[in-house]
Parts: structure tokens; sequence; C-alpha cells
């Protein structure tokens, strides 16, 4: 039973790499949309990357639920008091996700990036917005009103 449920933990691990993967390279693609202010595309990669957390979510879930299930069953607090002899898939178990956490440290680094893009946008938007109400402020005090009156001319 351990070794079955090592091999789901494996197979969920692989599941979560690959979706990993697709987080990444979407969060590559926003940093290009942020750079070229395309808000539109940005909302599109945040939808897309928001379906797969929530796969990855589902996948971190079942695997916790195998991990304590083996922990119970090997009467271990952790993975790394489990005999690698004894379950030799544990090796594989630990490279996956070594690459994952490998995956994770680039992705929350290139995520940082973007918020700091983002913001900078944000800034220089609300710059734009300030100057254009200091403008239509200056023109609503310069300028004048017509009143709709005719003048007109009794000289004959």
């Amino acid at each position: 039973m351990t070794g079955e449920n090592i091999s789901k933990m494996i197979r969920l691990s692989v599941d979560k790499r690959d979706r990993l993967k697709e987080i990444f390279n979407l969060t590559k693609d926003q940093e290009e949309v942020i750079k070229e202010d395309r808000t539109e595309d940005l909302g599109k990669l945040l939808s897309k990357k928001d379906k797969l957390m929530e796969m990855v979510d589902d996948l971190d879930r079942e695997f916790i639920s195998l991990y304590e299930a083996v922990k119970v069953k090997e009467q271990v607090d952790s993975f790394y008091d489990l005999d690698v002899k004894k379950y030799g898939q544990l090796r594989d178990l630990k490279d996956i996700v070594g690459d994952i956490n490998k995956i994770l440290d680039q992705l929350a680094s290139l995520d940082k990036r973007n918020i700091e893009s983002m913001k900078a946008s944000l800034d220089r938007t609300k710059s734009d917005l300030k100057q254009v109400k200091e403008v239509q402020r200056a023109y609503k005090g310069y300028s004048y009103e017509e009143s709709g009156s005719i003048l007109i001319d009794e000289k004959k």
C-alpha cells in the first residue's frame, strides 16, 4: 500500500511540475504584456494562470492526503524517516519535489519583477491622469461660456 501511494504521489508531483512549468511560461508572457501595456492580454493570461493554479491546488490536496496516509501507515513524521532501500521510488519523488521547488523559486522571482513593473505602470498612469485633471481644471478656469444671447445692431 505504501509503495502504491508513493507511486501515486510521484504521478501527482509530475503533474504539478508540468502545471507549474505552464504557469511559469504564462508568467514570462505576462512580463512582455506588462512591458507593452496590453491590459486585455494581461487579463487573459491571469485567467489562464488562475485555472492552472486551481489545478495545482487540487493536486496538492490529493498529494497531502496520500502523504498523511503514508506517515500514519509507516508511523513516521516525515519522508526523510522512510527507508529508501525499502521504497526505492522515494529517490524519484525527492528529485521531482526538488524540481518543483526550483520552478517555484524562479516563479516567485519572476512574479516579484512583474508586480514591480505593474506598480510602475500604475504610477505612470496615475501621473498621466493627474496631468489630465490639471489641464481640465485650467481649461475650465480660463475658458468662457456663451450665454446664448444675440447682439442686435440697431443702427441703420
